[in-house]
């Protein structure tokens, strides 16, 4: 009942600006999203997505604007007059409804307007350990999401699977939704919720030259002066709000992101079989540098020999043959896969570049959904 009284009150000065008188009941139809489902290939949230799957376990935020026009109006032939003075929903958090296959509030439930329809945007994970300071202005001149986002610690995987086993592993892959094209309303039962990603995922794979077979034993690797903590800015509707990142120069720091301490065969290093180093989730920015500590022999009859660290410079390399340009910056929603290949003469880099979101997740049904 206390619910029924809270949304009564902003019910109340809705219905003031647009001239509709909006009744809710127990008997109401609860608001159900069905995000773009990216698949985890994990049992927390924690970690990349890569292919088809929404985490069950995830929550995200969502903001949710009123219009008095119907189902279907294009956000950007509405006018603000149209738009309700304050959110329908503001931050709110949807989590897995048991049973179904969408998301709903949570803990507390909410329902679609009687008259009118909804403009949804928002963001994943619906964590304030990662994201602060959010907010999103429905703007039909050109709209905005703000917030502040800081990583979380990385710890080693050799895949993507080691996620659900390494507790100490905390990064998060921030997605977020702009402001949907059109309206939905609870008859109309579509809406489009297009979740992007806006990070940068960055792999790693190490080996040698295939004359060069066991020479080589890595010790660590230390990615250099990674900024953490940025503000991202996103819109619709204006060119000039493209995804964008604002550096904090006072949150960098360096990423142990290897480190050999249990006699890792993966370490000494063959031409066939890789260390993978995989997960890395980073804030898009320039290109830092890797520092690399390994052991090496003579030949493979000898002992290992401890090796000063030494300092690689990943930024500049082409990307292939095939695809000739530098790389100095990473870029949102770009997965870098850098193979270094170390030989008796110098350590060699070889980056592969893909776009991450898939072509084919360009939209997704949420359908309406009777929830007791």
């Amino acid at each position: 009942m206390n619910k029924l009284v809270i949304l009564a009150a902003a019910v109340a000065a809705m219905a003031a600006c647009t001239k509709s008188q909006v009744v809710y009941d127990d008997n109401d139809v609860e608001i159900g999203l069905s995000p773009v489902n990216y698949m985890t290939t994990k049992a927390g949230w924690y970690g990349p997505y890569s292919g088809a799957e929404y985490s069950d376990n995830e929550q995200f935020k969502v903001w949710a604007q009123y219009t008095s026009q119907d189902a279907g109006t294009q956000f950007r032939e509405n006018t603000d007059d149209d738009l309700a003075d304050s959110k329908y929903l503001d931050e709110v958090t949807f989590g897995k409804k048991d049973g179904t296959e969408v998301w709903g509030g949570t803990p507390v439930k909410y329902y679609w307007p009687r008259t009118g329809s909804l403009y949804f945007a928002g963001y994943s994970p619906a964590d304030d350990t990662y994201v602060t300071d959010a907010d999103y202005v429905f703007n039909t001149g050109g709209s905005k999401m703000s917030l502040t986002f800081t990583q979380g610690d990385y710890s080693y995987l050799n895949s993507l699977d080691a996620v659900a086993s390494n507790s100490n592993y905390k990064m998060v892959d921030l997605m977020y939704f702009d402001v949907e094209p059109t309206t939905t309303s609870v008859s109309s039962g579509t809406s489009n919720v297009t979740f992007k990603h806006a990070l940068s995922w960055v792999s790693f794979k190490v080996n040698c030259k295939a004359d060069c077979d066991k020479l080589f034993n890595i010790k660590s690797i230390e990615i250099n002066d990674v900024s953490c903590k940025e503000i991202f800015t996103s819109g619709a509707g204006s060119p000039w709000m493209e995804p964008t990142w604002t550096a904090n120069k006072e949150s960098v720091k360096s990423f142990d992101i290897y480190e050999n301490t249990t006699s890792d065969s993966k370490a000494i290093l063959t031409s066939t079989d890789y260390l993978i180093v995989e997960g890395l989730l980073i804030i898009p920015q320039t290109v830092p540098t890797l520092t690399i500590e390994y052991e090496q022999k003579a030949s493979e009859d000898q002992a290992f020999v401890l090796q000063n660290p030494v300092t690689v410079t990943i930024s500049g390399a082409e990307t292939s043959d095939n695809n000739p340009e530098t790389v100095d910056n990473w870029e949102i929603n770009k997965h870098y896969t850098y193979t270094l290949t170390l030989s008796a003469d110098e350590i060699l880099i070889s980056p592969k570049v893909d776009n991450w979101e898939l072509e084919e997740m360009n939209q997704v049904e949420v359908p309406n959904v009777t929830l007791p």
